[in-house]
């Protein structure tokens, strides 16, 4: 990589953030819609004081996964 010149180390993820943006661009202009008001803006996970540990034992609408429900993993939607 010696001989390459230093733009083209940082190009490749020039393009990929230019791609990324101008594909979801037109959505930021958008509101919540379906399942978001429960998944993000009621969502007690989702809060600075709620501890990360939390992650693991709540589903992906913050409901504990003991109670009745989807028993959605949040981690397995975000990683998988």
């Amino acid at each position: 990589m010696a001989n390459r010149p230093p733009f083209a180390l940082w190009l490749p993820s020039v393009i990929v953030c230019v791609v990324a943006t101008a594909t979801y661009w037109n959505a930021l202009q958008c509101g919540f819609v379906f399942d978001d008001i429960s998944a993000i803006k009621d969502n007690k996970d989702l809060r600075p004081h709620t501890p990360v540990a939390n992650l693991f034992y709540n589903d992906f609408w913050g409901t504990l996964m003991t109670k009745v429900g989807s028993k959605v993993f949040i981690l397995h939607c975000i990683y998988f």
